[in-house]
């Protein structure tokens, strides 16, 4: 049965390649039945969003800032998370709520890209010139997302819209310490069909001077990365939608060396492919769903310590979706996913995963809509076994016509990876008996959003509380080190997210933009298994700032503007006793955006200087990594529309 299931899995994929040429022959053709945007609005009503989390829209000017960056860039700056990064373009990782690196997944176009292999997900490798919508849900999803959703996960979408006629753009970034970037796009599109292609490459010898170190430069850190994504939406009739996504990129960077070591000369080469297939059905009071996804990563290390490791990674996943709606705005929904999951290294032999999972949401609105309420769960089969049940309830109330409160409560897993599995080699080895972690999360939030002319005010308030079992760890066991489920852990916070937006959009006179956003995070060991340390209890967890957040001004004027943006993170504990004395300091950085843009009859030339680290600030994500000083970058933009 599984045979066969994979089998047509393939063969939807394979269609995705047949696709491509649809849009362009459906171009001329009109259907009056039915418009784009009623599609859009009913295709929202599956989402993978929890109801009753805090989720936090990154908004499109913010997005267009950070076009040429990558995720790192942008959620530290918008969104304030922390991320634990090796250096400008190299690894880059991020815990929400004070979970681990693996709790935080990315969802692509719906899909989990969990990595198999080790479970981390690196920001870095995302550049968000590839995507058109991004959002994050802080706190636990896994009833809806799958493994690995226990502090929160990233939404990132890339489509080809409808109606757009031919849009075009392209440009090209200089910056300090060798940055060069070159960039394009283009969308061919109808009302019943379009396509699209965005392409960016970018290097950067990331020399820069190392400080205190007398004008000594880092050495070992350049990179470059091909990207490209190509798109496809047809309209089939009134009823049914067929969407194909495939993204491709090829990075290779030289890892740079800790002020600690010598020069090891490592380098790492990522080759990733993603392939996506989603039909929709509408009907009058249901709607159907199905995702067909391949994906394929390749990952090669080497050193002059290590000889060269390698290893490769296919994930295919099917998903079919049902939804129904009914009166009072409720709506129930099932489906099931299959998910296959094949590794190969030397560290961990050919290994394979297949998992399959029932999952069903129910939610609907009481009280002229005033309250909104949900309950979700889900059960998976990993292999011959059962992962427990999870889920999550969740509540939404219009308190007032300006105020709204929402709680939740989830019940969260993550798998444990190949690597916690099945590693050997001569420092390491896996431990095959290790359990799924599971966590308890609870949140309560109060978002405030006053009506005033000319005036956008949101400001939203959120308590969580998570209880993380059976957490996985590796730690030494004799002469070899092993993941075992050592440890308990209990976060808690407080999260303050403030958005203010001054002006109308389409007015030339003056517009203003606030977003403030800060975290206080406590995530601590709180129960001890086997031979840990027992003063390790109360201690926080190591990388996990107690205070952390951003802040965010742009000004508007005509065709100038104006962005100011600064970070700040609390100070980071690098061993589990706590120890002050190798505890790295609060740091603050600051950056400001000056941009210019020409308007034309059918397109417009955008400039924008950017100057980084504006204070020149001395810090350190991770320690012994410096990051650089003061740099200097300019963008060049043009983009033309065809629209009628």
């Amino acid at each position: 049965m599984i045979k066969r299931f994979f089998s047509i899995l393939v063969l939807k994929i394979g269609l995705l390649f047949l696709v491509q040429s649809l849009p362009y022959a459906a171009l001329s053709q009109v259907d009056t039945t039915l418009t784009t945007i009623e599609i859009e609005v009913s295709a929202t009503k599956i989402t993978r969003k929890s109801p009753g989390s805090f989720i936090q829209t990154i908004q499109k000017q913010d997005l267009t800032l950070h076009q040429t960056g990558n995720l790192t860039n942008l959620l530290s700056s918008v969104a304030g998370l922390f991320f634990k990064t090796y250096g400008q373009g190299s690894l880059a990782t991020s815990s929400l709520r004070g979970g681990g690196a693996s709790h935080t997944s990315i969802l692509w176009n719906g899909f989990n890209l969990q990595n198999p292999m080790n479970g981390v997900t690196d920001f870095s490798l995302f550049p968000i010139w590839l995507t058109d919508a991004v959002s994050v849900q802080h706190g636990g999803g896994s009833s809806l997302q799958g493994s690995g959703v226990l502090g929160g996960v990233v939404f990132i979408e890339n489509s080809a819209q409808l109606q757009q006629g031919l849009s075009t753009g392209a440009g090209i970034t200089l910056g300090s310490f060798g940055e060069w970037r070159q960039f394009g796009k283009v969308t061919l599109s109808g009302s019943r069909a379009a396509g699209s292609f965005n392409f960016i490459h970018q290097q950067a010898e990331n020399d820069f001077p190392i400080p205190g170190k007398n004008g000594v430069r880092q050495t070992s850190a350049e990179n470059e990365q091909w990207a490209f994504s190509q798109n496809n939406t047809l309209r089939i009739n009134d009823k049914q939608k067929l969407e194909t996504f495939a993204w491709w990129q090829k990075t290779g960077r030289n890892v740079p060396p800790s002020l600690t070591e010598n020069n090891p000369h490592a380098r790492q080469e990522d080759d990733v492919v993603r392939l996506g297939l989603d039909w929709t059905r509408i009907g009058n009071r249901q709607m159907t769903k199905v995702r067909a996804g391949h994906f394929r990563e390749n990952l090669l290390f080497f050193s002059d310590w290590v000889d060269s490791t390698q290893s490769r990674s296919r994930t295919s996943i099917g998903e079919v979706e049902q939804a129904f709606f009914w009166k009072n705005n409720q709506t129930l929904r099932g489906g099931l996913n299959f998910t296959r999951q094949t590794v190969a290294t030397k560290e961990t032999g050919n290994q394979q995963r297949t998992r399959m999972g029932l999952f069903v949401t129910w939610q609907r609105d009481f009280f002229s809509k005033k309250l909104t309420a949900s309950a979700d769960g889900r059960q998976e089969w990993v292999d011959d076994g059962l992962i427990p049940l999870v889920g999550s309830a969740g509540v939404e109330w219009k308190a007032c016509k300006t105020c709204k409160i929402h709680g939740r409560i989830s019940r969260n897993f993550n798998l444990p990876t190949f690597n916690d599995l099945y590693w050997q080699d001569a420092f390491a080895r896996g431990n095959p008996d290790l359990r799924p972690e599971t966590a308890w999360g609870q949140e309560v939030g109060f978002r405030f959003e006053p009506k005033i002319r000319h005036l956008r005010f949101s400001s939203q308030l959120t308590f969580f509380n998570s209880w993380v079992k059976n957490w996985i760890l590796w730690a030494p066991m004799g002469t070899l080190w092993q993941p075992e489920n050592k440890r308990s852990v209990w976060a808690r916070g407080l999260e303050h997210f403030l958005e203010l937006d001054h002006g109308k959009a389409d007015s030339a006179a003056l517009q203003t933009s606030l977003r403030l956003t800060w975290s206080l995070t406590r995530s601590t060991v709180e129960k001890i298994y086997r031979q840990d340390d027992p003063s390790l209890r109360g201690k926080q967890l190591i990388y996990t700032p107690f205070l952390n957040g951003s802040l965010s001004f742009s000004v508007f004027y005509r065709t100038f503007m104006l962005n100011f943006q600064h970070t700040f993170t609390g100070k980071r504990f690098t061993t589990t006793d706590n120890s002050e004395a190798n505890a790295l300091p609060p740091f603050q950085v600051s950056s400001l955006n000056l941009g210019k843009t020409w308007k034309f009859q059918r397109g417009n030339l955008s400039t924008h200087i950017t100057i980084g680290n504006v204070l020149n600030t001395n810090y350190q994500a991770i320690a012994a990594r410096p990051m650089p000083g003061r740099h200097v970058r300019l963008e060049v933009t043009f983009e033309f529309s065809g629209k009628k």
